[in-house]
């Protein structure tokens, strides 16, 4: 029975990863196409850039062609993400009205027919929403179901929020719970992510500013010096040997520039890939004398000082797949390592080439690279675990507060994040592993307390064990205490973001120092020339 469910729920993730690549397709070719029209339209700029470096002469088109390259790819992706975030808004004024005529007693159908007058007032006709939503009343007025006419709308908004809202919404009309409520609490979640992205977002301005103006230094510079400012320094551009010097100079700029407007871009969270989602990992079997792998164990944790011994252990149990068994499989993996080392060990020392400290050397710090290893994995988990636990956990929560009891609530939210599955999103594989649970005989509240077993955050489990409580024996007052607890949990996607943006932030050094290696170059290049150095 399990099998069967186990092999049901595999073709479920077959068939949606199918639609998905589907969509990607499409959408890839559109962006293929707005992408061509940023790069024509960015051959003007990229041309005038190549002047203040090459002159007018006709051989600085083979430069500009590569600039304009750079310069449009940077600029499609910059605006193509400052559009989704600005849909994003005005996805949440859908939510807001839809919101406010629910809880007037409307119909779901009618009041999505009646939010296209006021929010043209404000976006305008030709807004992607607005088109979106007549075609969605001519879908409904055509008597499509309201199910497809929500798939067909969500395909063309395009945004990731807005599907898995619809979808859950058409789930909870079909299982009779309250609408309204739903809409409000979802509305009230999305206005709290998109104040924090702002406060994080204003937190580092003004490097991103620092590095804008910086980025565009060396044009000027350049008109400046190879523009006639410096007498000596007209007949550089007729100087058919600094043609290549100048052109390296002008494609590091451009290139700089490429990589700011990468990182000026809102962060996009990735969609699993198809080899992303054939990888997996490799376990190891235990050894055939368990005594002997515990032993060593036990010997490596003592040796070992506390903290470290605590935070190694801790990282394993966070990482393996089998909880009871985690800590066998990584001494035999240990084992394994130092049984190769020490083989290749042997080898150099055969050669005499290499003295017996530094093998020594060698053999250990094969272990202790496992060892750090680990821990970095678990460190990227736990903030994995932060970035996308909070918003199920909210989701859980918005469901159970609109009547639906825990399980079904568990099953609709492991359906969504089944089909909108991200890279390095563990919280995915554990909702789908406790609905394969419930499946399997478990109860509810068992999978509630599973959950709160393989989760690393404290205030996460405190939320999944109060659902588990509610589950059984209910209560306004337990249901208030999710609230709380889960409003605790956006502290935590808070802090995820705001680690994110500092990450980021790191990587304005990059296309900063390009430029200040450009523009030292091109105030010492007609020195040098003058003096001999370049012919």
């Amino acid at each position: 029975m399990g099998r069967n469910n186990h092999r049901n729920i595999n073709r479920k993730v077959r068939a949606a990863n199918t639609s998905r690549r589907n969509e990607m397709a499409a959408d890839l070719g559109r962006r293929g196409i707005a992408a061509i029209k940023w790069i024509l339209f960015a051959t003007i700029p990229a041309r005038l850039a190549s002047i203040a470096f090459l002159g007018s002469t006709p051989s600085g088109w083979f430069v500009t062609i590569p600039g304009a390259l750079l310069l449009g790819l940077g600029l499609a992706r910059l605006f193509h993400l400052r559009e989704s975030k600005m849909l994003l808004t005005q996805y949440q004024h859908l939510l807001g009205y839809l919101s406010t005529r629910l809880s007037a007693g409307t119909p779901l159908e009618a009041a999505l027919s009646e939010s296209i007058k006021p929010l043209t007032e404000q976006l305008g006709r030709h807004n992607k929403l607005i088109r979106s939503l007549l075609r969605l009343k001519k879908n409904l007025e055509a008597q499509m179901s309201l199910h497809e006419a929500l798939a067909s709308f969500t395909r063309e908004v395009g945004l990731p929020v807005c599907t898995r809202d619809m979808t859950m919404l058409t789930l909870l009309s079909r299982s009779g719970g309250r609408i309204d409520v739903f809409v409000r609490q979802t509305h009230h979640d999305l206005s709290a992510q998109i104040n924090m992205q702002s406060e994080v977002a204003n937190e580092r301005r003004g490097q991103t500013s620092e590095a804008a103006i910086l980025s565009v230094i060396p044009f000027f510079m350049a008109r400046f010096v190879f523009g006639g400012a410096v007498s000596y320094s007209r007949s550089v551009q007729q100087d058919g040997n600094m043609f290549l010097p100048l052109s390296v100079l002008y494609l590091l700029s451009m290139f700089a520039l490429f990589v700011l407007l990468l990182l000026l871009a809102p962060e996009k969270v990735k969609k699993k890939t198809r080899r992303s989602q054939r990888r997996k990992k490799r376990t190891k079997k235990l050894p055939n004398n368990r005594r002997t792998a515990t032993l060593l164990s036990r010997l490596y944790l003592d040796w070992l000082p506390g903290q470290i011994g605590m935070t190694i252990s801790s990282s394993v149990q966070l990482l393996a797949e089998d909880k009871e068994d985690a800590w066998l499989q990584y001494m035999t993996r240990k084992v394994n390592d130092l049984v190769f080392g020490f083989v290749i060990a042997t080898l150099f020392l055969l050669s005499g080439r290499v003295s017996p400290f530094i093998v020594a050397l060698a053999v250990v710090s094969v272990s202790i690279a496992r060892d750090i290893e680990s821990c970095s994995e678990a460190a990227k988990r736990r903030e994995n675990y932060r970035f996308y636990y909070p918003s199920a956990v909210n989701s859980l929560y918005i469901l159970l507060e609109s009547g639906l009891t825990f399980d079904r609530a568990l099953r609709m939210v492991a359906k969504v994040n089944l089909s909108n599955r991200h890279d390095n999103d563990p919280v995915a594989n554990d909702l789908n592993k406790a609905v394969i649970h419930l499946e399997t005989g478990c109860d509810s509240v068992m999978a509630a307390n599973w959950l709160a077993e393989h989760c690393p955050l404290p205030e996460v489990q405190a939320a999944l064990r109060l659902m588990a409580r509610y589950e059984r024996e209910g209560g306004r007052e337990i249901l208030e205490l999710i609230r709380m607890q889960a409003d605790r949990g956006r502290q935590l996607y808070r802090d995820a973001m705001r680690g994110r943006a500092e990450q980021r932030s790191l990587m304005f050094v990059f296309p900063m120092a390009i430029d200040l290696i450009v523009v030292m170059a091109t105030v010492i290049l007609p020195a040098m020339t003058q003096m001999g150095f370049l012919v």
